[in-house]
């Protein structure tokens, strides 16, 4: 029994997995390598099989790696796919599990049109040989600007015709979120009671009492469930 724990500590030593992590980097390197020279074969060799993952940092961009090939075939076709380079090829962080079969690692990258990318992923050993079998890849941002792109995220999505205008004679808000300001028309509902304020670029609409709204102050308190907290917001009637 003895013999076998020892066996079992040693089994994946330290320099053991110096050695993986030195053949994980130099297979992201040659992946990555395989793209800039649009080796397209070389390139999907590297996933772990057809239903391995890839994800891209727009928000519909999740596919097997059937599905990406197909995507980026016309890309390897031109010649040149695109360019990832590891702002430090050597220094990624790489973890392993006990068994040392599998791994997860996140990687700073250098682009040149999307400038400074990050990329996280899951590989397997098949064959001894290390493979990708998730990867994700995204953009990151400045806790500072944030809000203001989250704004733009919200326009792109929902499209400018979607967003209110507000006309002569409207009741209108704009919310603080932590999206940025949300415009909304309040539209009066005398039978019932209630003012229900309708959000345009939330697509959604949302019954008010009308005790909420001080016409003084010209102000209206909402709650907002997926915000989970109340908003105060300043309203104004167009003459």
């Amino acid at each position: 029994m003895t013999h076998w724990l020892l066996a079992l500590l040693t089994l994946f030593a330290p320099a053991d997995l110096q050695n993986e992590r030195a053949s994980i980097n130099a297979m992201l390197n040659e992946w990555h390598r395989a793209a800039w020279l649009a080796d397209e074969d070389a390139y999907f060799a590297h996933f772990a099989g057809d239903d391995a993952v890839f994800m891209g940092t727009d928000a519909t961009e999740r596919w097997t790696a059937r599905e990406f090939r197909a995507w980026a075939h016309p890309y390897f076709e031109r010649g040149k796919a695109w360019e990832f380079f590891a702002e430090n090829r050597f220094e990624r962080n790489i973890s392993f599990n006990d068994a040392a079969d599998t791994a997860w690692f996140d990687e700073q990258l250098v682009t040149p049109n999307m400038g400074p990318c990050r990329g996280t992923g899951v590989l397997i050993k098949q064959n001894d040989q290390w493979k990708i079998a998730h990867y994700n890849l995204s953009i990151p941002l400045p806790n500072a600007i944030v809000d203001d792109v989250v704004a733009m995220a919200a326009r792109e999505l929902l499209g400018e015709e979607q967003m209110y205008t507000p006309r002569p004679g409207d009741w209108h808000a704009w919310l603080d979120t932590p999206g940025g300001k949300l415009p909304f028309r309040l539209v009066f509902q005398t039978q019932a009671g209630k003012l229900v304020p309708f959000i345009v670029n939330g697509g959604e609409y949302i019954e008010v009492p009308r005790s909420e709204v001080n016409r003084e102050t010209h102000e209206i308190i909402l709650a907002f469930d997926h915000y989970d907290s109340i908003i105060r917001a300043e309203i104004d009637q167009l003459g």
